[in-house]
């Protein structure tokens, strides 16, 4: 098998599955960490912006998780039947929820607004802001409900892989899915003219 070079990361030409990356990471073997960095780093960080409403916490937690792949690959064993995937997730929610409890996240009305220069500035303003209203609201929500609601709406995982990542039964999953779209949904309530 040929390993071409891109840039700093070595590429497989057909990439193994996670469960062999993650032992070859346990041995130090920095070429399948470069890997599972280019897999999860996007996942890692959608999940970190949307749990912490910070882009540069986001970015910090991308980091703080993969020093964690590195150091402790060898913690995870397919034997307890969680994915990769939903290891990562199950680390990188902890992570928020425990940087959370710590301190309050900036919020992003501290964020400055940047001048518009597209065409349909119009169209941009308004998805912008409603994505500040729905940021805004899913903050107030507790945080195993907004790690669900984040989990299931904007990364596509399963009841299932929810339940896995947060130790909890399928149906516990279902249950903080519900209550969260409740709490969700009354929030929104007040800019219904507005969404």
């Amino acid at each position: 098998m040929s390993v071409p070079q891109t840039g700093n990361v070595v590429r497989l030409e057909t990439a193994p599955g996670d469960d062999v990356l993650i032992a070859r990471v346990a041995l130090k073997d920095e070429a399948a960490f470069g890997l599972m960095s280019e897999r999860y780093s996007g996942l890692i960080f959608s999940i970190a912006y949307r749990m912490l409403n910070n882009r540069s916490a986001a970015e910090d937690m991308v980091q703080d998780v993969l020093f964690k792949l590195w150091n402790f690959a060898g913690d995870w064993q397919v034997e307890k039947g969680a994915s990769v995937k939903t290891w990562l997730c199950r680390i990188t929610g902890n992570a928020c929820i425990d940087g959370l409890r710590k301190k309050k996240p900036l919020s992003i009305d501290d964020v400055p607004e940047m001048e518009d220069t597209t065409q349909n500035a119009e169209g941009d303003l308004r998805t912008r802001e409603t994505g500040a209203i729905v940021g805004r609201a899913l903050q107030d929500l507790p945080e195993r409900q907004r790690l669900a609601l984040v989990m299931f709406h904007y990364e596509e995982m399963s009841v299932i892989d929810i339940a896995g990542v947060l130790k909890i039964t399928p149906k516990a999953a279902e249950g903080l899915l519900t209550r969260g779209r409740l709490s969700l949904r009354q929030s929104l309530a007040a800019y219904k003219g507005v969404l």
